[in-house]
């Protein structure tokens, strides 16, 4: 169905719009200084830092395919894009 996709790609194209949605969130539950809200906003950066690690390429390689790297360590050029069809 989904033939030449990356779907580690695609699964984190979708985490990241989420993650923007959940800091946001974690955010205003940590500015309502309620100490019920600790916890919720705990596990929100957990999650962030779930999505960091999906996105390091030494742990999911996968995450770089169709990237080539040059240059420095930061430097890097997409040589395919791959559609992401909602």
């Amino acid at each position: 169905m989904f033939q030449g996709v990356n779907h580690t790609q695609r699964a984190t194209s979708h985490i990241a719009s989420a993650i923007e949605l959940l800091r946001e969130a974690k955010y205003n539950l940590l500015k309502s200084k309620s100490v019920q809200h600790v916890h919720l906003a705990m596990n929100l950066g957990s999650l962030e830092e779930i999505y960091g690690n999906l996105m390091d390429p030494e742990i999911t390689p996968e995450i770089m395919e169709g990237v080539e790297i040059i240059g420095f360590e930061t430097d890097l050029v997409v040589s395919k894009v791959i559609p992401i069809n909602d």
